[in-house]
């Protein structure tokens, strides 16, 4: 049995092949006909994965626009342009308001909430996903132990008012 061999430069020859080399030139010559095949759908799907890409972006330049602007109207800092200023003692337990609480007293009196995410997220307390502003900022407004100061801002409340609020001792 005899195969003709062509090659890139124009070569003919003959060479005597087996039974073997036929099966393996064919699996090869299927390798390549389902790899090309393949290559182009994926060079299709490229293509909508671009286009779709596309749109994401324009999705998330428009509600990044929206998110700032709201922050801007509520006062509120972006939250990776807030510097905290390191604690002597960090509250790495409790619950958010008491380690709100604890911050807040440390800063002076008075925090806004933004700051107060990104320390709880950096105590390992939050893990900075989206809404847990909302969280931190429900948690103080329901608190008798904070005072809304202004937009995005709480201070601690007056002693007799948090004292007012703790339900007495059972005897």
């Amino acid at each position: 049995m005899m195969a003709t061999l062509l090659t890139n430069s124009g070569w003919h020859g003959s060479i005597p092949a087996m039974d073997k080399s036929d099966d393996f030139l064919t699996r090869i010559e299927d390798d390549l006909q389902a790899l090309t095949v393949r290559d182009d759908d994926l060079a299709g799907q490229e293509e909508a994965i671009r286009q779709e890409r596309g749109g994401l972006r324009l999705r998330i330049a428009d509600l990044s626009r929206l998110r700032d602007g709201y922050r801007e109207y509520m006062g509120m800092h972006a939250i990776t342009q807030v510097e905290s200023a390191p604690m002597d003692t960090p509250p790495a337990r409790g619950t958010i308001a008491d380690m709100a609480y604890a911050l807040i007293q440390q800063r002076g009196g008075r925090m806004r909430v933004a700051d107060i995410l990104v320390e709880l997220t950096q105590l390992g307390k939050l893990k900075g996903s989206h809404g847990e502003y909302g969280t931190v900022f429900r948690t103080l407004a329901r608190s008798p132990r904070f005072v809304k100061l202004g937009p995005g801002e709480f201070g601690l409340a007056p002693l007799s008012k948090a004292l007012a609020s703790v339900p007495p001792r059972p005897s």
